[in-house]
């Protein structure tokens, strides 16, 4: 099984975005659950680390945005 490593750029956006959400926009709930999906996503990559789009291609989608 892979490991999925935080870095701390990584561990600072989700605490901004939960900041974001339960300060600004004032709904602490949503913050919570709002990260602990983003966490579950990512923690999948462990039972299956090959889903997903690879990040070679995902960059070259970023452009045309």
């Amino acid at each position: 099984m892979s490991k999925v490593l935080f870095s701390p750029e990584a561990r600072n956006d989700l605490a901004q975005i939960k900041s974001y959400i339960a300060n600004d926009l004032q709904n602490d709930m949503a913050a919570k659950k709002t990260v602990g999906n983003i966490l579950n996503s990512i923690k999948r990559l462990e039972d299956f680390p090959n889903i997903g789009v690879p990040l070679s291609i995902a960059t070259k989608m970023i452009q045309y945005i």
